[in-house]
């Protein structure tokens, strides 16, 4: 049986109602794994170490390397270029 982890996400940046009527825009956030970035700034690039443990199987442990450009697109065919995610030793 084969299952996927989502181990990397980059949300869309929201506008948020105040009480006063005032609309405030969220930047989009990037969480790995359970950690969310609280910078404001948001190109660069993030590296992270994941290791996976179960019963009947030997650890496995590997790091990923994420860049982005900062720049959030709607569409997934435009979002797609602005970042790379890759599997590093």
């Amino acid at each position: 049986m084969e299952g996927k982890i989502t181990i990397v996400v980059i949300s869309a940046p929201e506008k948020v109602s105040k009480p006063d009527s005032e609309t405030v825009k969220n930047p989009s956030k990037i969480i790995i794994g359970r950690i969310q970035n609280s910078k404001e700034h948001f190109n660069g690039t993030w590296y992270a170490t994941f290791g996976l443990y179960a019963q009947n199987h030997k650890p496995i442990t590997f790091k990923i390397e994420m860049e982005w450009h900062g720049i959030w697109k709607p569409r997934l065919t435009e979002f797609s270029t602005q970042y790379k995610i890759k599997k590093t030793t």
